[in-house]
């Protein structure tokens, strides 16, 4: 494959050019179809010949032999079509959005060849649909091999297993030689044999494989139909342009299938590339002696080995580039053998995923070799002893890795299990006894400074909901020596989860951490099965030194267009920021906060939590077991439907039943926004159920009820019942021991503003994250403000509420006095929403930061896994995309005008001006100082539209091979300041005005401050 040119995006050929000088034929066509697809790298291929220009989707091949034709040009009225195709289009997306139903990732090579797999091992597996089914170690090995041998037949290598001096396999004679079951397995072990009997050993499948297991495999090796419309494309796939690491992320796949029993879950390749750019490349860049190469990596549960072979990868890369040697030489092939038995380890429970690996490592190995005759002469590594079979909580692992120890790892990394482990790990037990140990030297250290033992608090180190990511995380520090980092991949519950607060003050306070990616929201786009929040935890061990005054990265990644085509994530501005670790240790609540707020969010939310400035919380009105005085209590309602245990309900029947719980029959809740549906007569008619709670929860009404759930719009569901009433555990109902109305109003009028939802979406540990749900807890540290006008509001509220659902129910219902009441209620809500704000003495910089919640946050967050195509065509969900408006220009403005016009004011400092130059892409601010005051001005040029676009390609960063960081390009010259960046909505907010005015300031104080030191 030949291209005449190609555009890199990413340091890959996104578009790649074919211009011929004749037409070509068919033949030459459909070659090039199958190569482009196989390379898997370009998603666009421009086909030129004298006649026409060809625009393919490469990452689409039909079974026609071509790839799919997006478009065709064969003369001057084709030539607007070309528009669409532009570099800016391109780069910023717009092409891939209006397209993205043409670039779905299930018809990309990758896809196709694990879909494949995939099809052909659960056939083998299953014993609904074959006799005598394989055990899934059989299954993989057996696939394993035959992949292994259309991999060398692939790459040119000849085979000889009969003496007979001549190519015996082909392609096309592979699938017939797999119907031969005696000659295959002889084949097998010539290939043992061959490569030294270190790769994937047989292990009882002669005996295992019968003639129905074979006719499977061969229809998928020979590109037929595996099962009914599901063809097979192995007569398509060509593993000379297929990476060599595909094999181990097909491995890491089926292995992460038992994720019901050991939690472990696939690694995608995104992922391996971001962890070991932090880790494993920027330490092996910087070493320059070839001889001395070394990087000890570590993976404790290594599954298939992708951090390993990934690892392998970039040691064995930088060596080849201090060197630049001989490929085919006897001292390179020595050399990779021992790079690679120096420096990687792995532990497994698994002992199949660790015959993977290893299989894994030797493939990668063959992959440096460009010469066929390399390939089949060369004789794998013994690395048996690299690699270890333990629960990684054997007390037999202490004595292999850590300082001093039989290995000194230079990184530890990984992707470990997460969930409850429990009944097949003591890790449980091991963390009893790191805190027994820790107690136990804590008190010798109290004695001997002669400390008072009556203060003393022994080590406490509790693992919540029995998660073994949180017991894995403390275990690494066992086997870290002084220089050892670990980054490991966990559940990104455990640093939210109210329950695991213990957890996170005891790793705070022993552990420094150096970085978190946070993916919890591209989660579904980053993993292909249903897993939980994730994130990426970078830090080392402590060793006894204070941690406080680290400083701790933090990205969180949001989702963004350029993912689901290009597999890069693009990480903005102000979703990067730098935390102080003490700050993590007094305020908990401040891991949730980083996820989508900054520095300014953390500064509301911790006025709002000062009990000096509100000591009336929420929490502190209900009443709990140790104040029983508090003028309110509360509960969840009943719990059904849970097996094992029964209790009496038979006393509540006759009650009124509201159900949260929507179906086709029933579509709407009964609970909803300042209304409860009564008129369905529904009556709770059981006698028994889970839990039953305190019946005083459900009688002697009002009650506030609120529901778990959200709304689409991220606002709690809460209304009043002045009727007796059933629910179920989905509600939350806080009730007034003197029924009390109006306090209850005050309350529904809090839960239901704006203010409210900005708080959930910064502090609730489960919105925004997994799941869109209320966690009751979570409410009580809210400040509440007791007023009569929110209650006089919430109460007419209600009543609009009411009037609109009445209408609606009506047998005719009358369309101008729903509309004309739902004016109303937004009106109303309107209303309460300043009262409330004036209440809380927001400032102007606190409304715009709910309003950047309401604006950005939450359409951001309404359209996490839905196409691009469906978020352009609504307005709410487009919103933060958009194009910037005129007025919102101007707030952006005024809001640097008002902070800087405090020292230009004019005189002789003059005053602050604004010119404002603007393309269809890309907005740029130039604030300058003059004498004189004067109007914006608007700069429209033909020439803005390039120089601007130049000037933007600045902002890009690269972190890894598939992530970036977008900045703003800001410059800072003696009498103006300027700001440029791309022209969507969510980079212009008021808040990000106010975010950028702080920037500014800095930059200037700190060019002052440099400035005066030059002149002393």
């Amino acid at each position: 494959m030949q291209p005449h040119s190609f555009f890199l995006f990413n340091s890959e050929p996104l578009l790649i050019f074919f211009d011929y000088n004749k037409q070509i034929n068919g033949n030459l066509r459909n070659k090039l179809s199958k190569d482009v697809w196989n390379f898997n790298k370009s998603a666009l291929v421009f086909v030129n010949t004298p006649k026409e220009l060809t625009i393919y989707n490469g990452f689409k091949y039909n079974k026609s032999g071509l790839l799919d034709v997006l478009d065709t040009i064969k003369g001057v009225p084709d030539y607007p079509k070309l528009e669409q195709y532009s570099y800016w289009k391109i780069v910023t997306a717009e092409l891939w959005n209006a397209k993205d139903e043409k670039f779905k990732k299930h018809t990309r090579v990758d896809k196709k060849l694990l879909d494949n797999i995939k099809t052909a091992r659960k056939l083998l597996i299953d014993k609904e649909y074959i006799k005598n089914p394989l055990y899934e170690k059989h299954a993989n090995r057996i696939i394993g091999r035959l992949i292994f041998i259309r991999y060398l037949i692939d790459r040119g290598v000849n085979f000889d297993y009969e003496g007979k001096g001549k190519e015996l396999l082909t392609k096309d004679e592979l699938p017939k030689l797999i119907l031969q079951k005696d000659n295959l397995f002889d084949f097998f072990e010539y290939l043992l044999k061959t490569f030294n009997g270190k790769i994937l050993p047989l292990n009882g499948e002669r005996n295992a494989v019968q003639q129905n297991h074979l006719i499977i495999l061969s229809e998928l090796f020979a590109g037929n139909e595996i099962k009914a419309r599901q063809p097979s494309f192995f007569n398509v796939f060509d593993f000379d342009f297929i990476p060599v690491e595909l094999i181990s992320n097909i491995y890491e796949t089926f292995l992460s299938e038992t994720q019901d029993t050991d939690k472990a879950f696939y690694t995608p390749p995104f992922l391996v590339d971001y962890i070991l750019s932090q880790t494993v490349k920027s330490f092996i860049e910087k070493q320059e002696e070839p001889d001395k190469i070394s990087c000890k990596i570590v993976d404790l549960t290594c599954g298939s080995g992708i951090f390993l072979c990934e690892s392998l990868r970039s040691i064995i890369n930088r060596y080849i580039k201090l060197t630049n040697p001989d490929r085919s030489s006897i001292d390179f092939k020595e050399k990779i053998k021992q790079l690679l038995a120096e420096n990687i380890y792995g532990n497994d429970t698994n002992k199949e995923a660790i015959e993977i690996a290893k299989f894994s490592l030797f493939i990668t190995l063959l992959d440096y070799f460009e010469n066929p005759k390399d390939i089949a002469g060369f004789e794998f590594p013994d690395i048996s002893d690299n690699f270890y079979n333990y629960d990684v909580f054997d007390k037999d692992l202490d004595s292999i890795f850590g300082e001093d120890k039989k290995n000194e790892p230079d990184f530890i990394l990984g992707n470990p299990p997460w969930g409850k482990l429990y009944k097949k790990s003591r890790y449980l037990e091991y963390c009893n006894e790191r805190a027994e140990k820790e107690t136990e030297e804590k008190e010798k250290h109290w004695l001997k400074e002669n400390k008072n033992l009556k203060i003393f608090k022994p080590v406490e180190i509790k693992i919540s909901n029995k998660e073994f990511a949180q017991a894995f995380l403390l275990r690494l520090s066992d086997f870290s020596t002084h220089k050892t980092v670990c980054q490991v991949i966990v559940t990104s519950k455990l640093l939210y989860n109210l329950q695991a607060d213990t957890f996170r003050n005891y790793f705070l306070n022993n552990f420094l951490i150096n970085e978190v990616l946070e993916i919890s929201s591209v989660r579904h786009q980053i993993f292909s099965n249903a897993v939980g929040p994730a994130a990426i935890i970078k830090y080392k061990f402590a060793f006894g030194n204070e941690t406080k005054e680290n400083v701790i990265d933090y990205i969180s990644l949001k989702p963004n267009p350029y993912f689901a085509i290009f597999k890069t994530i693009l990480i903005e501005k102000y979703d990067y920021k730098e935390i102080i670790q003490n700050e993590l240790i007094e305020n908990d609540w401040l891991w949730k906060v980083l996820v989508y707020g900054h520095i300014l969010d953390y500064r509301f939310i911790k006025r709002l939590k000062d009990t000096n400035k509100y000591p009336i919380t929420l929490g502190s009105l209900i009443e709990d077991k140790e104040n029983k005085d508090r003028p309110l209590f509360a509960s969840v309602g009943i719990k059904i439907n849970k097996k094992n245990k029964i209790s009496d309900a038979s006393h509540l029947i006759g009650l009124n039943y509201i159900q949260t719980k929507t179906n086709k029959n029933k579509p709407e809740s009964d609970l909803q926004r300042y209304y409860i549906n009564f008129s369905n007569q529904s009556i709770w008619n059981k006698k028994t159920a889970a839990e039953v709670r305190d019946e005083k929860l459900f009688k002697n009404p009002p009650a506030l009820l609120i529901k778990i759930g959200f709304t689409k719009n991220f606002k709690l569901v809460a209304s009043i019942t002045n009727i007796s009433s059933v629910f179920t555990n989905s509600i939350y109902a806080i009730k007034s021991k003197n029924q009390n109305n109006q306090i209850l109003e005050n309350l529904l009028g809090l839960v239901s503003s704006d203010l409210m939802t900005f708080y959930m979406i910064m502090c609730g540990s489960s919105i925004g994250v997994e799941r869109e749900q209320l966690i009751n807890k979570e409410l009580f540290p809210f400040p509440i403000v007791i007023d009569e006008s929110i209650s006089v509001l919430a109460k007419k509220l209600i009543i609009i509420k009411r009037l609109i659902e009445i209408h609606k129910k009506s047998s005719f219902p009358d369309e101008t006095k729903i509309y004309d009441n739902q004016q109303l209620f937004n009106k109303k809500e309107a209303e309460l929403n300043k009262i409330i704000f004036d209440l809380y003495h927001l400032t102007k910089t606190e409304k715009d930061l709910i309003d950047y919640t309401q604006k950005i946050t939450i359409p951001i967050l309404q359209a996490k896994n839905k196409p691009y195509s469906k978020i352009y065509a609504n307005p709410n969900l487009y919103r933060p995309y958009k194009k910037v408006e005129k007025s919102e220009i101007t707030d952006y403005i005024n809001i640097v005008k008002e902070h800087f016009t405090k020292f230009h004011n004019g005189g002789e400092k003059g005053y602050i001006n604004t010119r404002i130059v603007q393309s269809k892409n890309i907005l740029a601010l130039e604030f300058y100082i003059d004498e004189k005051q004067y109007q914006d001005k608007w700069i429209n040029e033909p020439d803005n539209e390039k120089a601007l676009e130049i000037l933007a390609s600045l902002g890009f960063q690269k972190i890894s091979n598939e992530l970036f960081i977008q900045k703003d390009i800001k410059v800072l010259k003696s009498k103006s300041f300027s700001v440029l960046k791309i022209n969507q909505y969510k980079h212009w907010h008021k808040a990000v005005a106010r975010l950028d005015v702080i920037e500014f300031t800095e930059a200037i104080i700190q060019s002052q401050i440099l400035s005066s030191n030059d002149k002393i």
